[in-house]
């Protein structure tokens, strides 16, 4: 089992609920139960594969072109 992939799979199912809203980096590791660094890491390399989108410096992360 490779936990790094479970885990950026809950990112990405965290942000398949939200149904296209923005969600900060705060919420997604709060919800994801991750550490905040570990989880910026993670948003980090789905961003770099278009899996995840990021919607301004504050405003939040969606799913990527990738995703859908």
């Amino acid at each position: 089992m490779v936990q790094s992939l479970h885990r950026a799979f809950d990112i990405l199912e965290y942000l398949a609920r939200r149904g296209g809203e923005p969600a900060p980096l705060s919420e997604i590791a709060r919800h994801t139960g991750l550490n905040a660094s570990t989880c910026a890491n993670l948003l980090k390399t789905l961003v770099s594969r278009s899996y995840v989108d990021q919607v301004g410096a504050r405003k939040g992360y969606m799913l990527g072109p990738m995703a859908l």
